[in-house]
């Protein structure tokens, strides 16, 4: 009978030992790093989500795959305002973090994000901050994490029954060096600084454009005697890794 009984408590240890096991292995298997596939996706969504708020943030659990991440400058973009009365183009510069040997599922999207018509462009809540794409670095391929020009339009009227239009362009910086491999945690410090502004009275009716690499991103209609306003400025992250 004695030894009936501790074949049994045996039989019940064995069980709870490898349901423990089981349970373990499951917790390892969620914490276990996804593929770089999932993983870009994810943290460039987190990433691009700190950009939004304007604010310095931590992205963590950042895992490469064991593949290098590193930043990367990939020359301006070409933002031109088509106004009444004429044009002028300037350039943002365009950086990305670029994991060396990655690659992503991601569909290409634009160089830009458009922030609805008619709401307030304080900081162009809701607006996507980053594209994810995959490209060639140095003749490896590479996916990129890539901060893109968010573009604000607001109409308004003043007291004196002056229309306003009011366009925003902004665009999150990442600059480097910076360079890191495996698992980590990626703290983003903020700077910021202002570029320019201007704004002038429409003496012609038409139509104010705005275009990023050539691509249409933005169009209303004027009519004169309105007012236009334009502010172009940048928010500078400087990434450092935690762990």
């Amino acid at each position: 009978m004695h030894g009936a009984i501790t074949a049994i408590l045996i039989s019940m240890a064995m069980v709870a030992i490898v349901a423990g096991f089981a349970a373990g292995g499951y917790y390892t298997a969620m914490q276990a790093p996804k593929s770089p596939e999932i993983t870009i996706q994810t943290k460039a969504a987190e990433l691009g989500n700190i950009i939004s708020k304007n604010e310095t943030g931590i992205v963590f659990g950042f895992s490469t795959g064991g593949l290098m991440m590193v930043e990367e400058e990939l020359g301006a973009f070409n933002i031109t305002l088509s106004l009444p009365g004429g044009s002028q183009s300037v350039k943002l510069g365009r950086n990305a973090l670029c994991i060396i040997g990655g690659a992503t599922a991601s569909a290409p999207r634009e160089n830009f994000s458009v922030l609805s018509v008619g709401q307030d462009p304080s900081f162009l809540e809701g607006c996507s901050r980053v594209r994810v794409f995959d490209g060639m670095l140095g003749g490896e391929r590479a996916a990129f994490i890539m901060p893109i020009p968010s573009i604000g339009y607001a109409r308004s009227a003043s007291d004196l029954n002056v229309t306003t239009h009011s366009v925003r362009i902004i665009i999150g910086r990442i600059d480097g060096p910076f360079s890191a491999a495996g698992t980590f945690d990626l703290l983003l410090l903020k700077r910021c600084w202002k570029g320019l502004t201007f704004s002038r009275y429409v003496d012609v009716p038409g139509t104010a454009e705005i275009s990023v690499d050539g691509a249409k991103a933005l169009s209303f209609s004027v009519s004169s005697g309105e007012k236009i306003t334009v502010e172009i400025g940048c928010v500078c992250y400087t990434p450092i890794r935690l762990r």
